[in-house]
C-alpha cells in the first residue's frame, strides 16, 4: 500500500500577508503606478508610530515618510521649568542630583550658558510590554547577584575553627553570628525588592533660533555621548533609549522650553496601522502597505500609564492638532497644516452614540474641511448593535467591519481545508470571483445604485464572456465572510453602523523594541488602515488629475463602488449565499478600481458631493438615525413614524455645489 498523500504547497506567497489584492489596491497599481498615494497626507490616531521601524523611513518618491510625531496624551512631558547655570567646569547639576558633562558642541550652540533642567521616570514613559520584559530582565540580574552574595557569606561559614571538644571557638560563632545575619538581611532585602526603573535627565535650551533637548539615556551623565534633538516635524531626527531595549523616541518642545515632550510608542498597535496604510520596501514591494507613497502624521491618544488606552483629553487634543487654526499661538506652530484622511483602530462601548465634543470636532473636520476620516467598527460581535464608539455608532464617520476570504484564511493562517484533503488528498480549487459575480447579479434586484447601472453591464458581459477567468478583482463580488468577532450594525439609534469592509488580517512592521521586524495582527483594527490606504489611493488620483472631490463625493464612490460578500460554506458541496451580511459588511468590501472609475465618471456630477440622512423623535425625545424594531413589543402594534429628511453637503460654495444641493432642499 503507497503512502498517504503528500501535499506540496510550495512557497508561501506573500500577497496573503498583507492581502492588497482583495481591495482592488494591487490591480489599481499595476495600471496607475505613480498614483501610489504620493502627495497624500494620512493622519493616525493610535498608540503611536515607531520611526525607526521597517518600511517606514521614505516614500515611494524619496520624501520622509513620517512628517510628525505628537504625544497628545501628556504621557510624556517633563516639566522642565527648572533653570539652572552652566558651572566654570562646563557641568550642571541635574534634577536627579548627577552631574552632567555638557561637552563642547552643547556649549558652542548655548552661548547664554543657561538650561531647562528636568527628569522622567523609565517606568511611567515606557510601553507596558516593554516595561515588563525590563522589569524582569532586571529583576534577573539583582537575583542573580543576590545569590553571589548569599554564597560568598555561607562561603565564610567553614567549620575548622573549632575548640577540642569540638565546639566552634567564641571567635567563630561571632563569624557564625555575622554571617547569619547577613544572610538574614539578604532575605529581607529580597522580600522588600522594589525597582524604581531608570531616571532620566532631561536637558533643554534654545540655540538662538530653535529649542533643543538631551536625554540622558543611559544615566551617564555625558551629555555629549547623547543625539540633540528638536521638534520632530523640523527635521524627522529621533534617537534610541539604549541598544537593549531599542525604544526609539523623539521630542516636542513647548511654552519656551518649560516642557519637554518625549514621544514613545505605548504598543505596537499604531505603527502596525501605519505600516498596513503606508509601508514602503523598495526591495520587497509585496510587502508595502496599500498606499506606499503617502506620508504619516503620528498622533499618540493610548496613554503609556494607562497601558494604551485612551483619554478624552488626548482625543481632544489630537482634533484641536488635526483642526485648521489661522492664528499663531504656541501650539499653532508646532503642528503641520493639514491632513487628507485620518485614521483611527481604536473603539469603546458608549450609551450616547453619535453625540459629544469628539463627534463634533469630527463632523467639522469632514464636513467643512473634507477630510476623510475612517474608523474600525470594533470587535465586539458577533451580536447585532455591537459597534464600538465613534466608528461603529456614529453617522458621520466611516466605520469599518472586517472579513476573511478562503485565500487570506491558506496564506496568512495556513488554514487548509481539512474535510475536502482528507477525500481527496488535494487543495480545492477556489472558486473564481467571476461565478460569484454571475450568480449575485443574475437578479435584476441585487444593484441598488443608480449611479452603478452602466459600469455593471460592462463588467458582467465581460465576464460572460470569459468565464474562466479566475480570481478577478475588477469583479464586484469578494467570496469570504465577516469575522465571528466583526462587530455588527445597527447602532442603538438606528444607523448602520457598518459602512464598509475590508481584509482584516496583515502582517505588518512593529516597532523595534518588539523584537521583531512584522507581525500578524487582527482585527477591524487591520480593516480600518485598509480602506484608508484605499482612500489614499483615490485622493492622490484625484489630485494628480485635477479631479475637484469632496468627502461626501469620496465617501459615496466607496459605498455605491464596494463588492458585496458572497458569503460561503469553505466545505465541499457547500451552498453559495447570495445575500451578504449587511450589518457585518455594510455596503461591502472596499473595490478601488471601481471607486476610481466612479470618481472619474461622474467628475461632473455635482451630486455626488450630497449626503442624505433621515430621522425622527422617539417617544423618549431622543432624535434616531433610523428606524430600529429590535424588541418583539416593537413590532406587536402597528406604529406610524414621522420621518425628517436632511440633504447634508460638503463645504463646496461654488455655484455647481449650491445647485446640486438645492435640488435636493
Amino acid at each position: 500500500m503507497e503512502g498517504n498523500h503528500g501535499l506540496e504547497l510550495g512557497p508561501v506567497p506573500r500577497e496573503g500577508f498583507l492581502p492588497k489584492q482583495w481591495i482592488g489596491a494591487t490591480e489599481f497599481l499595476s495600471k496607475n503606478a505613480a498614483f501610489d498615494g504620493r502627495g497624500v497626507v494620512v493622519g493616525v490616531l493610535d498608540t503611536g508610530v515607531d520611526p525607526g521601524a521597517a518600511g517606514l523611513s521614505k516614500t515611494t518618491d524619496g520624501k520622509r515618510k513620517i512628517l510628525d510625531i505628537v504625544d497628545c496624551t501628556g504621557g510624556g512631558d517633563v516639566d522642565t521649568s527648572t533653570i539652572v547655570q552652566e558651572n566654570e567646569d562646563g557641568t550642571i547639576t541635574g534634577l536627579s542630583g548627577r552631574t552632567l558633562t555638557l561637552g563642547e558642541k552643547i556649549r558652542e550652540l548655548n552661548s547664554s550658558g543657561k538650561y531647562h533642567v528636568g527628569i522622567k521616570s523609565a517606568y511611567e514613559l515606557f510601553p507596558r510590554n516593554l516595561t515588563t520584559r525590563i522589569r524582569k530582565e532586571r529583576r534577573d540580574k539583582w537575583n542573580e547577584h543576590q545569590r553571589l552574595a548569599k554564597a560568598m557569606a555561607r562561603s565564610t561559614d567553614g567549620k575548622q575553627d573549632q575548640a577540642p571538644d569540638g565546639d566552634p571557638t567564641p571567635q567563630k560563632k561571632l563569624e557564625q553570628g555575622e554571617v547569619e545575619c547577613q544572610i538574614a538581611q539578604l532575605k529581607a532585602i529580597e522580600k522588600d525588592y522594589k525597582d524604581p526603573g531608570q531616571l532620566f535627565d532631561c536637558v533643554v535650551f534654545n540655540d538662538g533660533e530653535k529649542w533643543r533637548a538631551i536625554v540622558d539615556s543611559e544615566e551617564s551623565g555625558e551629555l555629549a555621548h547623547y543625539k540633540i534633538l528638536e521638534d520632530y516635524r523640523l527635521n524627522g531626527v529621533y534617537a534610541t533609549f539604549g541598544e537593549h531595549d531599542l525604544l526609539n523616541y523623539c521630542v516636542n518642545i513647548y511654552d519656551e522650553g518649560n516642557v519637554l515632550s518625549i514621544v514613545v510608542d505605548a504598543g505596537h498597535h499604531g505603527t502596525h496601522v501605519a505600516g498596513t496604510i503606508a509601508a514602503n520596501y523598495p526591495d520587497n514591494p509585496e510587502m508595502n502597505g496599500v498606499a506606499p507613497g503617502c506620508q504619516i502624521v503620528s498622533l499618540k491618544i493610548g496613554d503609556s500609564r494607562l497601558g494604551s488606552m485612551e483619554t478624552h483629553q488626548g482625543l481632544i487634543r489630537a482634533m484641536a492638532y488635526l483642526t485648521p487654526d489661522e492664528s499663531e499661538n504656541d501650539r499653532r506652530r508646532h503642528k503641520i497644516d493639514y491632513c487628507d484622511a485620518l485614521n483611527m483602530s481604536y473603539g469603546e462601548a458608549t450609551s450616547r452614540p453619535d453625540s459629544g465634543r469628539f463627534i463634533a470636532m469630527a463632523r467639522n473636520l469632514v464636513e467643512k474641511h473634507n477630510v476623510m476620516f475612517i474608523f474600525s467598527a470594533g470587535n465586539a460581535g458577533p451580536g447585532i448593535s455591537t459597534g464600538t464608539a465613534p466608528g461603529g455608532t456614529s453617522s458621520v464617520l466611516i466605520g469599518i467591519g472586517a472579513y476573511v476570504t478562503p485565500e487570506m484564511a491558506t496564506q496568512a493562517y495556513s488554514y487548509i481545508d481539512e474535510e475536502f484533503y482528507q477525500v481527496t488528498g488535494e487543495l480545492k480549487e477556489p472558486r473564481s470571483e467571476t461565478e460569484d459575480l454571475l450568480d449575485y447579479y443574475s437578479d435584476s434586484d441585487s444593484i441598488d445604485s443608480p449611479y452603478l447601472n452602466g459600469i455593471v453591464d460592462k463588467r458582467t458581459k465581460g465576464a460572460q464572456q470569459n468565464r474562466s477567468q479566475k480570481n478577478s478583482v475588477s469583479s464586484l463580488g469578494v467570496p469570504g465572510i465577516p469575522y465571528t468577532w466583526c462587530s455588527r450594525g445597527p447602532t442603538p439609534h438606528g444607523a448602520m453602523g457598518v459602512n464598509l469592509c475590508a481584509p482584516g488580517g496583515a502582517i505588518a512592521p512593529v516597532p523595534e523594541w518588539t523584537l521583531r521586524k512584522k507581525m500578524l495582527l487582527n482585527g477591524t483594527s487591520m480593516a480600518a488602515p485598509s480602506a484608508t490606504g484605499s482612500v489614499a489611493l483615490l485622493l492622490c488620483m484625484c489630485k494628480s488629475k485635477g479631479i475637484k472631490y469632496t468627502s461626501n463625493r469620496v465617501r459615496n464612490a466607496l459605498e455605491n463602488s464596494a463588492k458585496p460578500l458572497l458569503l460561503q460554506n469553505l466545505s465541499p458541496g457547500g451552498n453559495q449565499l447570495k445575500q451578504a451580511d449587511r450589518f457585518g459588511s455594510g455596503a461591502g468590501s472596499v473595490n478601488v478600481p471601481f471607486a476610481a472609475d466612479l470618481l472619474e465618471q461622474s467628475a461632473d456630477t455635482p451630486e455626488l458631493d450630497v449626503q442624505f440622512s433621515m430621522s425622527y423623535m422617539n417617544s423618549c425625545g431622543i432624535r434616531m438615525s433610523g428606524i430600529y424594531l429590535r424588541d418583539i413589543h416593537d413590532s406587536r402594534l402597528v406604529r406610524r413614524f414621522m420621518i425628517q429628511l436632511d440633504c447634508m453637503k460638503s463645504d463646496d460654495d461654488s455655484p455647481e455645489g449650491k445647485a446640486a444641493a438645492s435640488r435636493f432642499e
